[in-house]
């Protein structure tokens, strides 16, 4: 009988301050933990799994399994992701029961508080870089912050966008304070795209038909993760009256 030896700290820990104190609760684990010489215990194989394989990035919360890849957090199904790459390195030992344990096992030492996610309102996730909105500076990709949404676009600050312009010049542009609403509206799609809720507001638009709701609307609808972020209500959708 031995006791199984602390592993050695992934640099993917170091750099990561969430992650620290949670490796080191593992490594107190596993050494104060005696296994049978040549027999790895399901804390053994999790720690193989995340430490090595994954290089550290994974984490569990909210329900779900997080990998570290792209630049942001995504959720990945534990069957695809988790289970198969745990029976490759179990080889012939593997069965279902014991993957499944092992499973447990990594949501159980790879827990983390979900509030320490999505934190950095000014930061946004993109292609080649995350980008301080506050700024205007392109970062490298760094799981510290913690983000869990991303743009799969490339940042590039002289880009210009003739055609979303033009649309916002036709609708807003003969209206006396048109410029105002224009410099708004671009703002506020700005806004949405950070993950920061502090303003506590929402945008209501207002205009008869065929004046550029539904077109402007669209745009927004064209965001990655407008199905899960974002939502449009008409006003017969409001019991009445609105007390207003």
């Amino acid at each position: 009988m031995s006791a199984v030896q602390p592993a050695v700290v992934p640099n993917v820990f170091t750099a990561n301050p969430i992650l620290v104190g949670v490796h080191a609760m593992r490594s107190a684990v596993r050494s104060n933990s005696p296994t049978v010489q040549g027999k790895r215990s399901d804390v053994d194989y999790a720690m193989e799994l995340v430490n090595g394989l994954l290089e550290g990035r994974l984490v569990a919360f909210s329900g779900q399994f997080w990998v570290f890849r792209g630049g942001y957090w995504r959720a990945v199904d534990p069957l695809r992701e988790i289970v198969s790459k745990i029976v490759g390195l179990m080889g012939e030992e593997a069965t279902a029961t014991k993957a499944k344990r092992v499973l447990e096992m990594v949501r159980i030492l790879y827990s983390v508080d979900a509030e320490e996610f999505e934190r950095r309102g000014n930061l946004l996730c993109v292609k080649n870089g995350t980008l301080d909105v506050l700024t205007r500076t392109l970062l490298r990709h760094d799981p510290d912050n913690r983000l869990t949404t991303g743009l799969d676009i490339d940042y590039d600050p002289t880009a210009t966008c003739p055609t979303f312009d033009r649309i916002l010049q036709d609708i807003f542009g003969s209206d006396p304070d048109g410029a105002q609403k224009i410099s708004f509206f671009q703002e506020w799609i700005g806004y949405i795209l950070t993950n920061d809720t502090s303003l506590h507001k929402f945008l209501w638009m207002v205009g008869g038909g065929a004046n550029g709701k539904s077109t402007l609307l669209n745009v927004f609808k064209g965001y990655p993760f407008s199905s899960k972020s974002l939502n449009f209500v008409t006003l017969v959708a409001f019991p009445l009256p609105l007390g207003m």
